[in-house]
């Protein structure tokens, strides 16, 4: 039963999300979020707009009851630029770290 409440509650606080005008135009449908299983993954155009959305998860994941693992959440930066900008994220005071590639779906 455990993943099947967790499928309820993420479901819960990422449809919250879809409230928020953050996120990228693919074809004309805004994309702020990528999910499967226990995976997410949070896609903005700015590091404010990540920082408004990672702060919706944060306020809506606690009214839940439910906490971001800070050691497991990245930050990644796709840019044009041949060194990308800096991205200094926090949670709980501890800077995320930022990653040049991650895994979904066991993928880089």
């Amino acid at each position: 039963m455990s993943p099947d409440f967790f499928n309820l509650y993420s479901e819960n606080i990422l449809r919250r999300l879809k409230e928020s005008y953050d996120g990228i135009l693919i074809n004309g449908v805004l994309i702020n979020n990528i999910r499967y299983a226990d995976d997410t993954a949070l896609i903005v155009d700015s590091e404010e707009g990540l920082l408004r959305l990672l702060d919706l998860v944060t306020e809506v994941s606690t009214e839940e009851g439910l906490e971001i693992n800070c050691k497991k959440t990245f930050c990644m930066v796709v840019s044009k630029n041949s060194q990308p900008p800096v991205c200094n994220l926090k949670c709980n005071n501890a800077a995320f770290e930022q990653v040049n590639s991650f895994n979904y779906l066991d993928h880089c």
